[in-house]
């Protein structure tokens, strides 16, 4: 053999040396687009059949294997630029970019656990460019779908397209293959289709009709969005959190304005007297009757819309409803207070009324919720809305038992709007529709129908679980299934996660489909 045919073969020798160096030591990151490759087990588990079902991710995506067609769960973002992903034993992560915002989205799974927790977060978004939705998409084989409608019972997908709305706790089940139990997920809209060759899940993560439209406004806040997903690879029961805490079914959320005609308060004075009615049963704190009856001593809420020229007036008796539910929400001009037409003159409110009768782009910045809410919007999808044009209709439609008890047993919202009407004159019409009463030396008391009807409330709700709420109260509890996780113990209990004794499940059973045993670590 010559020289220069050693030399080649030392070459090759360490070019194969080099290339099996580098196979070996590699990272565990692929770039976007990089599909192919052996999967990667993240976690398995036995089912009953014998089976072992495999959670497995081949670069960009994460799927469910063992099967004859492996099962994709990782929801798929169209506008979402993936930069590189790694695998860290039970953990799978992904840097990725949106709108030039950068974030990370990753699969948390644990020894032996049917359940993966999926999550998304980018912060410092460009609100400018949120105009379109941004969703997430998984597409499935034609499968049998039951989801928790917002009755919060179970439904069968007939094949209609279905919208779940943010305000119901996610849970979906999807029986095909394999049986996938989707649930928990953080998204403005979800919705269920079918498609071509199957079904279609899609998260709205960001959808801009139930945001304020401020995406031309001077110094448009950016945003953080966040996703988040649990899998449930088997078929426990449609087991969520309450809508409310402590196990109500319903709410009412009365909001209290002040008429611009008749019956309405003349000056901030005037006003905060008749608030301070309504809140404590009467306008003088030194009558005995005050703080025993009205919102307060019914241990009920509300919300009171106060013109914002008004605000310093009312700021002493805020303080007086700070251990209470009973809050004020000041708007603009007293002339425009329920018609804020450019939304960014009021970018910074926490409280946003998009729709309704009397509440077209209305914002109202709360005086009395010690933690901010938002921005938040309430739109008509979440929150229908009621205008009590009389006080019979008060007493005798919205608040009636009657309604009260249907509106149980759908578990809804309603948003009553009152406005609060008194006067010291019997002769006009306004005096049928009050719901204060004079008495002397310019002191008010509650009409005695109105007090009746909060008897009634206080009555109706020992053995009908729903509650009169502030708008604040309201936002924060429909809320409370993002801030929390249902997950299953090893001893197969469910727990809520972090721990909050207020809150109660909805259909909690034990898990019995397989044993299982396991160490959780959120």
């Amino acid at each position: 053999m010559n020289k220069k045919n050693l030399i080649a073969i030392v070459a090759i020798i360490t070019a194969l040396a080099g290339l099996l160096y580098w196979a070996l030591n590699r990272d565990e990151v692929r770039p976007k687009g990089d599909t192919e490759g052996a999967n990667d087990v993240l976690v398995a588990w036995p089912e009953t059949n014998g089976n072992t079902a495999k959670l497995s991710s081949n670069g960009t995506q994460v799927l469910l294997t063992s099967f004859e067609k492996a099962i994709e769960l990782s929801p798929k973002f169209p506008d979402l630029t993936i930069l590189e992903t790694r695998q860290d034993g039970l953990t799978w992560e992904a840097d990725i970019e949106l709108y030039g915002a950068k974030g990370l989205m990753n699969w948390r799974t644990a020894p032996g656990n049917p359940q993966a927790i999926f999550e998304l977060e980018i912060t410092d978004v460009p609100r400018k460019e949120l105009i379109s939705p941004f969703a997430g998409t998984i597409e499935l084989e034609r499968g049998d779908i039951t989801y928790v409608d917002a009755t919060l019972n179970p439904a069968p997908f007939v094949g209609e397209t279905v919208g779940i709305e943010n305000h119901t706790p996610g849970w979906l089940q999807w029986q095909g293959p394999a049986t996938v139990t989707f649930s928990q997920w953080w998204a403005d809209r979800m919705e269920i289709s079918n498609h071509a060759d199957g079904q279609r899940l899609t998260f709205l993560v960001w959808h801009p009709d139930v945001h304020p439209d401020i995406t031309t406004c001077d110094g448009a806040p950016s945003v953080d969005l966040k996703f988040r997903l649990v899998v449930t690879l088997a078929s426990p029961p449609p087991v969520h959190l309450h809508r409310f805490r402590r196990g109500t079914e319903a709410a009412i959320v009365p909001v209290f304005t002040n008429p611009s005609g008749e019956g309405g308060a003349r000056d901030a004075a005037d006003f905060a007297a008749r608030v301070r009615t309504l809140s404590f049963g009467h306008s003088n704190p030194e009558d005995p009757r005050h703080g025993n009856g009205g919102i307060v001593g019914g241990k009920h809420g509300g919300t009171f819309l106060v013109p914002g020229l008004w605000k310093d007036e009312l700021s002493a008796l805020s303080e007086s409803v700070e251990a209470t539910d009973v809050e004020f929400a000041w708007t603009g001009d007293p002339a425009e207070i329920v018609r804020a037409e450019d939304p960014c003159t009021l970018m910074e409110s926490k409280i946003w009324v998009q729709q309704g009768p009397l509440y077209p782009g209305t914002f109202a910045n709360s005086l009395t919720s010690d933690t901010p809410i938002g921005p938040a919007m309430v739109s008509p999808v979440l929150l229908n809305t009621y205008v009590a044009q009389s006080r019979a209709t008060l007493y005798d439609q919205t608040l009636s038992k009657l309604y009260i008890d249907r509106l149980v047993r759908e578990r809804g919202s309603v948003l009553i709007e009152a406005p609060l009407v008194a006067t010291r004159n019997p002769l006009i019409d306004a005096a049928h529709q009050a719901l204060l009463a004079p008495e002397r030396n310019g002191e008010w008391t509650i009409d005695p129908t109105i007090e009746s009807m909060f008897a009634g409330l206080d009555l109706l709700r020992e053995d009908t679980p729903f509650k009169l709420m502030s708008l604040s109260t309201w936002l924060r509890e429909i809320s409370d299934h993002r801030q929390h996780l249902v997950l299953l113990s090893p001893e197969g209990q469910w727990t809520i996660q972090p721990a909050n004794p207020e809150l109660r499940l909805v259909n909690e059973a034990t898990f019995t489909t397989t044993p299982i045993s396991w160490t959780w670590a959120p």
